[in-house]
């Protein structure tokens, strides 16, 4: 039976932490969890669990997830994100590679749960990640937003395994709305590192491109309203990085 490490990075996550972890206890022989100072109960929910609890100050999310992954014993990984559980199907596909060679880089569909309703189109499923990896082949990057799991090298071949990690990420609009206030903001500041420029017309130009590609390219508009409001918001999120890195550009 081949050996895994599970890592979770945390922060104030008492809603979700438990489903994630249960999902985890049936194909993990360890969970790492790296919480940023947790005011609620989340340390105290990881720990009843019987997860490996570590306390690091927020750099960035590939800084964070770096360094839980090691923290980890064995060289075959599965990373989930405190808000995310694996389904039956994904459970039992990771259940039987245990089994058998276990070596690879290994791709899991993303199904998220948007205020209600599942999301099948916007772009937003498939949404196919790389999860699960031999640590001597890949790591995650080092990006403050956005990071992804890089192999060494660019062309190894990966596996799509059975089944889906399901996201369940904004109960409200409003959260939505919070993130994407959140996000833009570290965006607009790692453009105008890299000495990027914006102007208030790429800003709106942005809203328009962003909301057709969601909604018409990537078939929100089967999503019906849910889709609708995915377009509109993922607009907004991209006008407010173009502005915000705008108003950097003017200070």
């Amino acid at each position: 039976m081949n050996s895994l490490s599970a890592i979770v990075i945390t922060y104030n996550e008492e809603l979700n932490i438990s489903s994630c972890l249960n999902s985890l206890k049936r194909i993990a022989d360890e969970i790492i969890v790296v919480d940023s100072y947790s005011t609620d109960r989340t340390r105290e929910l990881c720990e009843a669990a019987g997860a490996k609890v570590f306390t690091h100050a927020f750099e960035g999310y590939g800084q964070q997830k770096s360094y839980a992954a090691n923290l980890a014993t064995h060289d075959m990984i599965l990373s989930l994100d405190a808000d995310e559980s694996l389904d039956e199907e994904a459970i039992a596909e990771i259940q039987n590679l245990k089994r058998h060679d276990f070596d690879e880089l290994y791709l899991i569909k993303r199904k998220t749960f948007y205020c209600g309703h599942w999301v099948k189109y916007c772009g937003w499923y498939p949404d196919k990640k790389l999860r699960l990896w031999n640590r001597i082949h890949a790591n995650w990057s080092l990006d403050k937003l956005h990071e992804t799991v890089l192999p060494n090298n660019l062309h190894a071949p990966t596996q799509l395994l059975k089944g889906n990690i399901l996201h369940y990420s904004y109960k409200t609009t409003q959260d939505h709305l919070n993130q994407l206030d959140r996000f833009s903001t570290m965006a607009a500041k790692k453009y105008f590192d890299q000495g990027k420029k914006s102007f208030l017309f790429q800003a709106q130009w942005s809203y328009v491109i962003k909301f057709l590609e969601v909604y018409i390219y990537k078939l929100g508009i089967l999503d019906g309203k849910t889709g609708f409001t995915i377009a509109l918001l993922s607009a907004y999120g991209q006008f407010l990085k173009y502005h915000k890195l705008h108003l950097l550009n003017r200070s």
